[in-house]
């Protein structure tokens, strides 16, 4: 699942927050004064952060939190963006600063658990979607937060039944149904991965990855052109999405086209890809291919199949 969720200013729960906390009202309009500053920034960073710069958000969020030291949103906030950053630990960090703010609220538990897949700690991600499922148990992200941890330790029966539960809550999450359809085809069941996969796109147009799945599973099931105009239709929406080049590479291989097949491939080496890896994965050796379908690769290509780095094509 695309774990990552969007910052959003919650109007109605920063005015919750405000009627909720009478002290401030006896501590006179300067105290509120304050808050609406802090507030102000706080909805100067996201303004920033919807326009991908990151780094004014930051700054925004800072004199939010330095105006109001306890101001949970503004720290969500901080920490959504430093995801979006790549500053993982620095996120993981306000978001636990998010829960010892409001220990009784689940989303700070959520986004902690999908800043820790991007850690690979599988195990603090479960603990707390238990955690934040627990608190509210109608909380869709947790149960696709903690699917997507379980498919990532092997546990994928668990992890099916955590995105059937998020679909059963709500059938219109693409999240949910993107995941379950990686899910079904890391079972290699194919057909209920393009079902899955049909139903995200459905949901969600501009969907990148669940295009690339759905063509991947039509691929293993011989439906080559239709993963071809998946993996195109990936590739425009989403032009750096190195697995859909391999992925469309390994098809024209299938079909012959020898000249389209180098290109993608050479694509997916430049952006960091390890072809040989991912087409032993799918075909075995570059002869298993050849024995398999009754092709005759061109040296050039077995070549790059068979040692990544050639220079030679």
């Amino acid at each position: 699942m695309n774990t990552t969720t969007t910052a959003e200013f919650d109007y109605q729960a920063y005015l919750n927050e405000q009627a909720s906390d009478l002290s401030e009202i006896h501590r006179g309009p300067q105290a509120r004064q304050t808050r609406q500053r802090a507030a102000i920034h706080n909805e100067r960073g996201l303004a920033h952060h919807e326009r991908a710069d990151y780094d004014r958000a930051i700054k925004a969020f800072i004199k939010a939190i330095d105006l109001r030291p306890d101001f949970a949103a503004a720290y969500r906030n901080r920490g959504l963006t430093y995801r979006r950053m790549g500053e993982v630990d620095l996120a993981i960090a306000d978001f636990s600063k998010v829960i010892s703010l409001k220990p009784d609220e689940p989303e700070g538990y959520n986004h902690r658990a999908a800043a820790y897949l991007e850690t690979d700690e599988y195990d603090l991600a479960i603990e707390d979607c238990h955690k934040a499922t627990a608190l509210n148990p109608d909380y869709v992200d947790a149960y696709c937060t903690r699917g997507t941890a379980y498919r990532s330790i092997g546990e994928v029966d668990r992890a099916i039944g955590d995105f059937d539960t998020a679909i059963e809550l709500n059938p219109d999450c693409p999240e949910a149904y993107y995941n379950r359809g990686m899910a079904y085809y890391e079972r290699r069941v194919f057909e209920r991965t393009i079902k899955d996969q049909s139903k995200a796109i459905a949901l969600k147009r501009d969907y990148p990855d669940a295009y690339t799945c759905r063509g991947n599973a039509y691929r293993h099931t011989g439906e080559t052109n239709r993963a071809i105009a998946d993996y195109n239709t990936a590739i425009h929406l989403k032009p750096d999405l190195a697995v859909a080049y391999h992925s469309r590479g390994e098809s024209w291989l299938h079909l012959k086209v020898w000249e389209k097949a180098r290109l993608d491939l050479t694509v997916a080496v430049a952006m960091g890809v390890n072809i040989i890896n991912e087409f032993r994965d799918d075909n075995g050796s570059s002869l298993d291919l050849e024995g398999n379908n009754g092709v005759q690769l061109p040296e050039d290509i077995a070549e790059m199949l068979r040692r990544q780095g050639y220079e030679g094509w």
